[in-house]
């Protein structure tokens, strides 16, 4: 029998689950799905900062009367999303360098240009959405 005392769900959310970053249908009908190869570690939902945007997005569709987002504001609150809800990575290559550290500034360079990297936060929306990865240590996921 399981002691309930040590099945609280924060502690799951407040450490990064693994996400491992798939190519999305615009790079081709050939990659859709196929690991890209970079791991994210993303927080989960529950976590305090992830937590306040889905809340900030909440507050804002009862302020439309309950109506559904534009893909404007849906994509930008999946950006908002991201920046806040991805804390590291590894194998991450970037502009001709291999094995580039996580810093916080390079993620939200990432995510200001939105024109190119929106899928990047689209699938991390929908990883924190599902809450992927959680109840399991970041080396089961």
């Amino acid at each position: 029998m399981a002691d309930v005392s040590t099945l609280g769900m924060r502690a799951a959310h407040d450490t990064a689950a693994r996400m491992t970053l798939t190519y999305h249908e615009n790079h081709g009908p050939d990659l859709v799905g196929k690991p890209v190869g970079p791991v994210l570690f993303v927080l989960g939902k529950e976590s305090p900062p992830v937590r306040e945007v889905i809340l900030e997005a909440e507050r804002a569709s009862m302020a439309r009367g309950g109506r559904l987002a534009t893909s404007d504001v849906s994509r930008e609150t999946s950006i908002k999303l991201a920046r806040v809800a991805v804390v590291g990575w590894e194998d991450w290559s970037w502009q001709g360098k291999v094995d580039v550290p996580f810093s916080r500034s390079l993620w939200n360079e990432i995510m200001d240009d939105a024109a190119n990297f929106w899928w990047l936060a689209e699938q991390v929306d929908r990883f924190v959405q599902r809450g992927s990865g959680y109840f399991m240590s970041p080396s089961e996921t």
